[in-house]
């Protein structure tokens, strides 16, 4: 597994839509996370894959491995409280 940094651009629109752009050291797209309230899509450029699906916490752990709401990126990103 390759280890380097990487900058965060992100676009929200709070509880509606979110869009986060993972770009490299060289300014190329890594790839990038797409979340509706209806669809959840996460692209990874270097492989050319494309997943779709429901934005649901089993969703988002086989991105990042902890089962979470994708709602928590709304409440960190706008100070809001996290709610069960």
């Amino acid at each position: 597994m390759l280890d380097f940094e990487v900058a965060l651009d992100i676009a929200a629109v709070n509880g509606d839509r979110l869009r986060v752009d993972a770009i490299g050291p060289l300014g190329t797209l890594v790839g990038s996370i797409m979340l509706t309230n209806s669809r959840a899509t996460f692209i990874e450029y270097k492989s050319r894959k494309v997943f779709t699906g429901k934005p649901t916490a089993s969703a988002m752990e086989k991105l990042i491995e902890v089962p979470v709401s994708p709602n928590i990126f709304y409440n960190l990103l706008f100070d809001e409280p996290i709610r069960s």
